[in-house]
């Protein structure tokens, strides 16, 4: 099992370098923070928009969320890549906490599991 989340961390990496190969960075900026109710309590994620190679106006929402609500976050300008030609969702904020949490998340899980089957103290 630990080697399902170790591959999984390859493959979300190699994901995330495909998407940057292939997509445009620009501005955009926060227009809402979204909340999407959860079993024990709900959790808030930003709605970014940001402007098209077309001169379009795009919003998406983020994918990596908070469990408190900062509206002071509303307004902040946010380094987003997307993929032109492409619908919201091929576009995502591109923080540290985005690239890095996934992966190092299945990592950790992975590295876990091993010790586990190891039995390694």
């Amino acid at each position: 099992m630990g080697l399902v989340f170790i591959g999984a961390a390859i493959v979300f990496v190699y994901n995330r370098i495909a998407f940057y190969m292939n997509s445009i960075p620009v501005v955009g900026r926060i227009i809402a923070v979204e909340a999407r109710p959860s079993v024990r309590r709900s959790y808030f994620y930003p709605k970014i928009e940001y402007t098209n190679e077309t001169g379009e106006a795009v919003a998406f929402v983020d994918g990596l969320g908070n469990s408190s609500c900062d509206e002071s976050l509303v307004g902040r300008e946010v380094k987003v890549r997307y993929c032109p030609g492409e619908a919201s969702s091929k576009a995502m904020l591109w923080s540290f906490p985005t690239l890095a949490l996934p992966p190092a998340t299945f990592v950790l899980m992975g590295g876990v599991f091993l010790a586990a089957a190891f039995q390694i103290k």
